[in-house]
């Protein structure tokens, strides 16, 4: 059984970048889609409540459904909508129980267009995810039309092997080039740096040509190959993966090094990365790459079933 794309649903106003975004990743991959929204669980009658009110917030989550049935043409979808008083947590228990390989969210409304800024359900999600999660910014939905760059973001660990692999695997489904990125801090000049600047250029020479050749040994260790570019930038990482998400249509990154295996835990790059990039972040935890890979071998899946 093909694990399902899940996608949060705002039940209470119009949200269509999560939907939009997973809606070309179900075309790419050839997953099928589940798609959530997360009601007010039934209030007391004392407290304003009772039947119709419940009958009334379930009816507006129904339509928020049924309004973004036509982002997944071609994709099958279910329609779920679930009373909770979390929606963090009922989007979180749904995915463990439905085997979700990768889960989409949205970002508040409350951010600048073009942004992914934070709210308190994408926050929670990211910290407490069992499968890799992706959060589209604010605009997503009116200026993308596919997914041609998929970008990842190498540190030389595991963690950044993960992504890479995840990434490659995303690129072969959607047809699309793999943008590979890494960051060189700069030397900070000193007094001392004056007397001798020629140094100090070889040292960060030396960092930049250590950091292509593990970048590019990265690539060149995928199986099988896909298209790929790899690129070092010189700047503080936020800064250069910030400059870098500009020319990529998703971006894909790690969790940091520690924490559970499996469950998303940002360090301080990650965790500013996705406040501050232009396109799509998608987080990858420690040890589930192979929920992306296994994702995105599902089309070839469908189509063996259908030969």
């Amino acid at each position: 059984m093909t694990s399902p794309i899940v996608v949060g649903v705002d039940p209470l106003r119009h949200d269509p970048e999560a939907a939009v975004l997973a809606g070309l990743l179900a075309r790419a991959t050839g997953a099928p889609v589940v798609a959530v929204a997360v009601h007010p669980f039934e209030i007391p009658l004392r407290f304003g409540g009772g039947g119709d009110f419940q009958e009334a917030v379930r009816g507006r989550a129904l339509a928020r459904l049924s309004a973004i049935e036509p982002a997944f043409h071609g994709v099958e979808l279910e329609t779920v909508a679930v009373p909770g008083t979390s929606a963090a947590r009922a989007l979180h228990d749904l995915s463990e129980q439905r085997g979700a390989g990768l889960l989409v969210v949205g970002s508040t409304h409350h951010g600048i267009s073009g942004r992914i800024s934070l709210g308190s359900t994408a926050d929670r999600l990211l910290h407490g995810a069992a499968c890799p999660i992706a959060v589209a910014p604010l605009g997503f939905a009116e200026r993308m039309r596919g997914l041609d760059r998929i970008g990842v973001a190498f540190i030389d660990s595991e963690e950044g092997l993960e992504a890479v692999r995840a990434a490659a695997a995303l690129a072969r489904a959607c047809h699309a080039d793999l943008h590979a990125a890494t960051a060189v801090e700069p030397i900070a000049w000193s007094a001392t740096s004056l007397a001798d600047p020629y140094n100090i250029q070889c040292h960060l020479d030396e960092l930049r040509d250590l950091a292509t050749s593990r970048l590019r040994a990265a690539l060149e260790g995928l199986q099988p190959p896909v298209r790929s570019h790899s690129r070092v930038l010189v700047n503080s990482p936020i800064a250069a993966l910030e400059q870098f998400s500009h020319d990529v249509d998703l971006l894909v990154c790690g969790s940091r090094g520690y924490g559970p295996l499996g469950s998303v835990l940002l360090g301080g790059v990650s965790r500013r990365l996705i406040h501050r990039a232009a396109c799509p972040v998608l987080v990858v935890p420690r040890g589930t790459e192979r929920a992306i890979e296994t994702l995105a071998a599902a089309r070839t899946t469908v189509e063996a079933g259908h030969a």
